[in-house]
C-alpha cells in the first residue's frame, strides 16, 4: 500500500473542499440539437442556446463555436447555407471556468420545418421586481411548431433597458428555427414614501441639526433609488418651529415621489455657562479663508437666544475678524468666545497647519476626453490622473427658447447632456485648490440663414497649489430643428435638399409603400409586424416638436383580385405654429388570403379560448379560422359563457378603490372591467356591487361574464368611453383581433392556463420547527421587505391533517378579524384582508423581517411544520401593496429549513471505498441495483451506469485527478462521493 505524507493529505482534502465548491457550479451541454435556416438569413448564437438551464444570463458564459474545419466562426454569427452543416459548440463559466461542449447541425429550412416569427419590440416592467415573458407574448404567427419557449423568460432590475430576447419554435422532429425580439424592460412603479408623524429634534444652536430620510419616513421601490433627498435637509434656529419637511425619493427609472411631515424641535440651555475647547487643529488651504465660528470651538448645548461673539489674537496683536488664511499656517492662535446675554466667556488656542490634502500634486496629463480608450499620459486619455475632460456632443433644440441657454448647468437642467460632459471632472484629488474657468466661441453652421452652430469652449483650469495652468477644448454642436415640411419621397430614398424630395433637415420623414403578406393594415397591427419597417407604419416627426403637428389619415380601398387588396393611404400633417399643410399618399397592398382568421386576447396579451365568433369557437391560440362568402359583409360580435367568481376576489375590489381613490390610474380596459353597474363611469357603487359579489351576497348570469371589443378602436383614459364590440367582415383588413374583457377582473388576473400570466411575486416567510403530537405550536408570517400592504389573499393546505389549526391572528393587519378575514377547515386556511383605503389610503407599513400573521396549531403526529403547512398551487395567492401597483404572486419561503428524511426519502449510507482509489471503486451498503453518474472536476458528466449489488466499479480507464460520483437507490435520496484517483 503507499505511503501519503501528512502535507499531501491536507493538499488532497483542500482539494476535495475545492472540488465541492465547483460542483455547486457545474453545468451540461444539450444534445442533438438541430436548426432551421432560411435562404438569406443568419443566426446569433448565445450560450443560453447550448446551457441545459433555464433562464441563462449570458454574460456569465462565454461561446466559441467551430465549424466542421475547426475554424472559429466570427461572432458566433452562422450564415446560411444551402447544405446541412455541423458546428461544435463549447460554453465556458466565467467565474467557474467550468465547461461544457455539444455538437449541433444547422440545416437548410424546407416546408416541414418550423419557422419562428418575433415581434419587433416589446416594452414590459418590472412590477415589481420581476416580469416574466410568456412565449405567446413575444410570438408574431410562427408556424409548424409543436412547441415554443424563450432563452430568457425572467427579468429583474438587473435587465433595465433593451434585452435581446430568442424564441425557439420547436417542429415535430426536434428541428429548431429561431428569431429574436428587442424587449424594453421598463421600471415603471414609483418609489413607496410614508411619513412618520410627531417628529421632534432636540437642537443645538451651535450647528444645524442634519435630518436623515429614516428619521421623517420609510421608503421603498421596486427596484434602487437615484436619489433621496430632505428638503430642507437642516433645522437650524432660523428655522420654523415647527418645519414642514419633504422627503423626495426619485428611483433609477426617473420616477419620482414625494410626502410631507411636520419636523418640531426644543432646545437646551446649560445654566448659560460656556465652554471652550482647547488646542483645536485648524487646516488651511492655499485658497481658503476660514471663518472662526462659535460651532468650532465651543463644546456643549446651547439654546436658541444665545448671542456669542468669537475674537482672535497673536502675539497681543488683535484680528479685525475671527478668519484664517494661508498665511496663518503655522501658528498658534488664542481665541475668546463671548455670551452677549450673560458676558460669560471662555477662551482656548488654535494651531493651524497645512491641509495634509494639499500635500499631493494635482496629476494632469489627459489632452483627450473618457470616450477615448484608456492607456498612459502618453495615449491621450488615462485612468490614473485627477481631471477628466468634457467629451464633445450633438444636441438638438426645438424651443427656439433653449437655443442659446448652453452654460454647464444648463445644458444638465434644460437638454439633459450628462454631467461629465457639462464640466472638467475633478478626479480622486480633495484638496480646495482648482479653479475652472471657460470661454465661448460660437460659429453658426449650415448656411446663412441657419440657427445651427458650433461652440468651441475653452475650458482653463488652475491649480493654486503650484500655479499650474492646463487648458482644454471641448466642441459641441446646437441644432434647431425645423418646423419645415418639403419632403415628397419616402425616407429610404437619397438623401439631398428640399428640391430633391428628400432631405433630413426637415421636420418629417414620409412612410415607403409597403406589400403586407400577413396581418392588417391599421396603425396599431402595422407597428406589431415584424415584417414591417417602423418608419413605414406612419410618418416619423421630429423628435421633441411634435407637439407642433396634428397627423391624420384617410383610406382609399381597391380590390385586385380574389386575394389582394390595394389601399390608398392620404397622409395630412398640420402644423399649428406655421399653418403649413402638408400631404402624402402611401400605397400598402395586402393578400387577404392571409386574414382568415379573427382572434381574441387580453388586454395583456394572454389569448382567450372559447370565444363564440359567430362561426366557430376560439381555440389555445385564442383565434378561429372563417370563410366568407364574395360579397357578403356580416358584423363579428363574439360572446363567451364563463364562470362570474373565477379570477374575481378582494385584490379587485382593492384596484377599483384605488381607482376611485386616484391612487392608481385605471386604464380604460379595467375602466370597463370596473364599470359593474354598466353606467358608463366607475363610482362607489360600482365597488358597492362587486364587494356584495365577493362576499356571495349576489350572483351574476354567466353570459353577462365577457366583453369584447374591437382592438383597433381607441377608447380613451378619461372614463368608461363608448367602444365598438363587432368588427364587419369587409374591414377584416384593419384589424381582426379583439380585446375580451372580464366584468369584475379588474387586475387582469384571468388566464387560459394557470401561472400563464404571473409577472410579478413577493415572498412571505415562516421559521420550520419539529413538531410533536399532541403539543401545540405557533407559527409567524413574515415580510421578506419593507413594504406598505393594501389587501392579503392566502389559500394554504393542512396535508394529512397534520394539524388543527384553532386560531389566525395578526397584530399588525389594521381592522384584522379572525372571524371575517378567515376560514378555517381541517384541510385548509384561507385568509382574505383588505385595509379601508379610504381612511389609509398609505396602507400597512411592513419591515423587513417583521411578522404579520400567526398560526395557533396543535400537531396530530410527529412531523415538521414545513411539510404539512404548504400553499395552494391551485390557486392564486397575492400580496397587494400601496399605490399604483399591481398584486404580486406570493411564495413561501421557509427559513432554517429541516429535511424530513421519512417523507423526502430514506437517507443513503452508502459508503465508497478505496478513496484515494487506483484503479477500481467499491460502494459498500447497496441492498439492490443502483444507477450511478460520475462527473469530472470541471462538472462534467463522463460516465453512467448501474451498479450491482455487489457493489464493484471498474475506473482502470480514468486519469489521475478528482471525481465527484452520484448514486441513485430506489426509495432513497441520491448520495454524493468525492473521489480522487492516483496511481
Amino acid at each position: 500500500m503507499k505511503q501519503f505524507k501528512p502535507s499531501l493529505i491536507i493538499q488532497i482534502l483542500f482539494l476535495i473542499f475545492s472540488i465541492t465548491l465547483s460542483y455547486g457550479q457545474a453545468f451540461t451541454c444539450k444534445a442533438d440539437l438541430k436548426y432551421s435556416m432560411q435562404p438569406g438569413k443568419n443566426i446569433q448564437m448565445y450560450p443560453s442556446d447550448f446551457i441545459d438551464l433555464s433562464n441563462v444570463n449570458d454574460k456569465e458564459y462565454t461561446l466559441e463555436i467551430k465549424d466542421q474545419n475547426n475554424n472559429v466562426v466570427v461572432g458566433n454569427k452562422i450564415n446560411y447555407s444551402a447544405q446541412s452543416k455541423i458546428y461544435t459548440a463549447s460554453v465556458t463559466n466565467i467565474s467557474t471556468q467550468n465547461v461544457c461542449w455539444t455538437e449541433f447541425s444547422v440545416l437548410p429550412a424546407n416546408n416541414a420545418h418550423p419557422i419562428a416569427n418575433c415581434k419587433a419590440n416589446l416594452v414590459a416592467s418590472v412590477a415589481p421586481f420581476v416580469v416574466t415573458l410568456n412565449p405567446l407574448t413575444v410570438n408574431q404567427m410562427s408556424i409548424n411548431y409543436v412547441s415554443l419557449f424563450l432563452n430568457k423568460s425572467t427579468f429583474d432590475c438587473d435587465d433595465l433597458g433593451e434585452n435581446k430576447v430568442k424564441l425557439s419554435a420547436v417542429g415535430a422532429d426536434n428541428v429548431i428555427s429561431q428569431c429574436e425580439c428587442v424587449v424594453d424592460i421598463q421600471d415603471k412603479l414609483a418609489p413607496i414614501v410614508v411619513m412618520k408623524g410627531n417628529v421632534s429634534i432636540v437642537l443645538n444652536a451651535l450647528v444645524p441639526y442634519v435630518l436623515t430620510a429614516d428619521e421623517v419616513g420609510t421608503y421603498s421601490d421596486n427596484c434602487d433609488f437615484t436619489s433621496v433627498q430632505i428638503v430642507p435637509s437642516q433645522i437650524t434656529c432660523n428655522s420654523p418651529n415647527p418645519t414642514t419637511v419633504k422627503l423626495i425619493v426619485k428611483d433609477n427609472a426617473g420616477n419620482t415621489v414625494s410626502a410631507s411631515t411636520q419636523v418640531s424641535y426644543t432646545t437646551t440651555n446649560i445654566n448659560h455657562a460656556i465652554a471652550c475647547n482647547d488646542q483645536i487643529e485648524i487646516k488651511v488651504a492655499p485658497t481658503s479663508i476660514i471663518t472662526i465660528t462659535p460651532a468650532m470651538v465651543l463644546e456643549g448645548n446651547y439654546s436658541c437666544n444665545t448671542n456669542f461673539e468669537v475674537k482672535l489674537s497673536h502675539n497681543g496683536l488683535n484680528y479685525p475678524k475671527p478668519e484664517l488664511n494661508w498665511d496663518d499656517a503655522g501658528k498658534t492662535i488664542l481665541y475668546s468666545v463671548t455670551d452677549k446675554n450673560t458676558n460669560n466667556t471662555c477662551w482656548g488656542h488654535l494651531n493651524v497647519i497645512k491641509t495634509d490634502a494639499c500635500n499631493k500634486p494635482f496629476v494632469v496629463c489627459d489632452t483627450k476626453c473618457p470616450e477615448t480608450t484608456a492607456g498612459d499620459c502618453s495615449s491621450g486619455y488615462t485612468e490614473n490622473d485627477n481631471l477628466d475632460w468634457p467629451c464633445g456632443f450633438d444636441m438638438y433644440v426645438c424651443d427656439h427658447n433653449l437655443i442659446k441657454k448652453v452654460s454647464p448647468e444648463n445644458l444638465f437642467n434644460f437638454h439633459g447632456v450628462a454631467l461629465k460632459n457639462t464640466k472638467p471632472q475633478i478626479v480622486n484629488f480633495d484638496c480646495n485648490t482648482i479653479l475652472m474657468s471657460y470661454t465661448d466661441q460660437t460659429i453658426s453652421i449650415n448656411g446663412i440663414n441657419s440657427l445651427d452652430t458650433k461652440i468651441i469652449r475653452t475650458w482653463t483650469v488652475l491649480d493654486w497649489l503650484d500655479a499650474k495652468t492646463y487648458t482644454y477644448v471641448q466642441v459641441f454642436r446646437v441644432f434647431v430643428k425645423s418646423l419645415e415640411i418639403c419632403d415628397t419621397k419616402p425616407w429610404n430614398t437619397p438623401f439631398g435638399d428640399c428640391a430633391s424630395g428628400h432631405t433630413d433637415t426637415d421636420a418629417v420623414e414620409w412612410p415607403a409603400d409597403i406589400t403586407i403578406s400577413f396581418g392588417t393594415v391599421s396603425l396599431i397591427e402595422l407597428r406589431s409586424n415584424p415584417a414591417v419597417h417602423p418608419n413605414d407604419v406612419e410618418p416619423t416627426l421630429v423628435e421633441n416638436c411634435s407637439n407642433n403637428f396634428e397627423k391624420t389619415y384617410s383610406d382609399q380601398v381597391t380590390t385586385i383580385d380574389n386575394d389582394t387588396k390595394k389601399i390608398i393611404r392620404t397622409w395630412s400633417i398640420y402644423n399649428w405654429q406655421t399653418l403649413q399643410l402638408a400631404t402624402y399618399i402611401q400605397t400598402i397592398t395586402v393578400a387577404i388570403d392571409g386574414i382568415n382568421q379573427v382572434c381574441a386576447y387580453t388586454y395583456y396579451g394572454e389569448p382567450i379560448k372559447d370565444v363564440n365568433m359567430g362561426f366557430g369557437l376560439t381555440d389555445q391560440t385564442g383565434c378561429t379560422e372563417i370563410t366568407i362568402p364574395n360579397g357578403t359583409n356580416f358584423a363579428i360580435t363574439p360572446s363567451k359563457l364563463g364562470n362570474a367568481k373565477e379570477d374575481v376576489d378582494i385584490m379587485d375590489l382593492v384596484t377599483i378603490y384605488e381607482g376611485i381613490l386616484g391612487i392608481r390610474e385605471l386604464n380604460p380596459y379595467q375602466m370597463v372591467s370596473a364599470d359593474i353597474n354598466n353606467d358608463g363611469k366607475v363610482t362607489a357603487s360600482d365597488l358597492s356591487e362587486l364587494k356584495k359579489f365577493i362576499d356571495g351576497q349576489i350572483t351574476w348570469p354567466d353570459n353577462k361574464v365577457w366583453k369584447f371589443i374591437d382592438k383597433n378602436y381607441q377608447i380613451s383614459n378619461t372614463g368608461v368611453s363608448t367602444y365598438t364590440e363587432y368588427i364587419n367582415t369587409n374591414d377584416l383588413i384593419y384589424n381582426n383581433k379583439f380585446i375580451g374583457i372580464k366584468i369584475g377582473d379588474v387586475n387582469g388576473s384571468y388566464s387560459a392556463e394557470m401561472d400563464a400570466n404571473s409577472p410579478v411575486f413577493t415572498v412571505i416567510k415562516a421559521d420550520d420547527i419539529a413538531l410533536n403530537k399532541g403539543e401545540s405550536y405557533q407559527t409567524s408570517l413574515s415580510s421578506d421587505r419593507n413594504q406598505s400592504l393594501v389587501a392579503v389573499k392566502l389559500e394554504f393546505d393542512i396535508k394529512n391533517k397534520g394539524i388543527t389549526v384553532q386560531n389566525v391572528q395578526s397584530d399588525v393587519l389594521s381592522g384584522f378579524d379572525a372571524e371575517k378575514n378567515v376560514i378555517i377547515s381541517e384541510d385548509k386556511i384561507y385568509i382574505s384582508w383588505a385595509i379601508n383605503l379610504e381612511s389609509t389610503p398609505q396602507g400597512i407599513s411592513l419591515r423587513n423581517n417583521e411578522d404579520f400573521i400567526k398560526f395557533t396549531y396543535t400537531s396530530n403526529k410527529n412531523s415538521i411544520i414545513s411539510d404539512v403547512l404548504v400553499l395552494n398551487q391551485e390557486v392564486t395567492n397575492q400580496i397587494k401593496q400601496s399605490g399604483d401597483v399591481d398584486p404580486a404572486d406570493v411564495n413561501l419561503f421557509w427559513d432554517l429549513k429541516i429535511v424530513n428524511g421519512i417523507n423526502d426519502g430514506a437517507v443513503s449510507h452508502l459508503n465508497v471505498i478505496p478513496n484515494p482509489f487506483s484503479s477500481n471503486i467499491s460502494v459498500i451498503g447497496l441492498n439492490e441495483d443502483a444507477t450511478y453518474e460520475m462527473y469530472n472536476g470541471a462538472g462534467i458528466k463522463i460516465k453512467s451506469g448501474i451498479i450491482p449489488t455487489d457493489g464493484q466499479l471498474e475506473m482502470t480507464e480514468l486519469q489521475n485527478g478528482f471525481y465527484v460520483v452520484r448514486i441513485f437507490e430506489n426509495g432513497k435520496n441520491p448520495s454524493l462521493h468525492k473521489l480522487i484517483k492516483l496511481e
